[in-house]
């Protein structure tokens, strides 16, 4: 190698991590990106998808949001999809209501994404007051959370917010967790509710003090119940005071989260 090429390498070194990026992760900008959401949907449902969207039989599949992962080495990406009726009758579903869920899964393998999964009505998930499913958090707050466990799979909570009404939006995670004896396929643990706010109703000029916002993490205990890990959720930010005002979160608002395998789904004892 030349002394201009070494020069030109350690420029660039300095350059990424300058910008707080390692040559490591400089090197995985490179990957070739991801499937688009028609390309996924396509795959989904074996037919031509259009505007996000793909129909199997009578009922119409949306992308909803999709999350990649790594482990052992190999890097994964998924694309989450929700069907409703076709001709948008799930729209007049109630709030009790839920919508199915799907996936596919794609493996990065040389320079090519590679489908390696596909799962047609792998849960559901509950309908809002809007006939729509939660939305992914997209401020930022939430942490997602993406957690390898034992035997080689890997844990994925996707931040979702929830309008219940009232100006209240309840904040949480869709639980998902990988099969290594079977790339490309996910199980479903439902969604938990770990926090809140009240920011679509409340006066945050005239009585600031009654706006409330907290943010919801997750940490696995170490216990696990079917495959699925004992979850710690801790609250940060501001709750409802007992006197109607906001009040800081204390650790004694966290939750502990456990899955049933009767109704393979995680529950709290934690009043909510």
């Amino acid at each position: 190698m030349t002394r201009t090429a070494i020069i030109g390498m350690l420029a660039l070194a300095a350059s990424m991590l300058s910008f707080g990026m390692s040559p490591a992760l400089a090197q995985a900008a490179h990957d070739p990106f991801p499937p688009s959401y028609n390309a996924a949907m396509t795959a989904l449902c074996r037919s031509d998808a259009q505007d996000r969207s793909c129909t199997i039989g009578d009922r119409e599949w949306s992308y909803w949001f999709s999350f990649d992962t790594e482990v052992t080495g190999k890097k994964t990406y998924t694309a989450i999809a929700i069907g409703r009726p076709r001709g948008g009758a799930g729209d007049l579903l109630g709030p009790t209501a839920k919508m199915p869920i799907a996936q596919v899964t794609y493996e990065l393998r040389g320079d090519a994404w590679t489908l390696i999964g596909r799962q047609v009505d792998l849960g559901a998930v509950y309908v809002n007051n809007t006939g729509n499913p939660s939305m992914s958090d997209d401020d930022g707050d939430a942490a997602y959370l993406e957690q390898p466990l034992p035997g080689g799979g890997v844990l994925v909570g996707y931040p979702t917010v929830t309008m219940v009404g009232g100006g209240v939006n309840l904040h949480g995670h869709a639980l998902f967790r990988s099969d290594p004896a079977k790339p490309g396929m996910w199980s479903f643990g439902g969604e938990i509710v770990d926090a809140s706010d009240n920011w679509n109703d409340c006066d945050q000029e005239t009585a600031p003090e009654r706006c409330y916002r907290s943010w919801g993490k997750l940490a696995l205990t170490g216990k696990t119940v079917a495959g699925w890990p004992e979850l710690q959720s801790t609250q940060t930010g501001t709750l409802p005071g007992s006197d109607g005002k906001a009040r800081r979160a204390k650790p004694a608002d966290g939750s502990l989260w456990r899955f049933n395998a009767a109704s393979r789904a995680y529950e709290t004892d934690s009043p909510q």
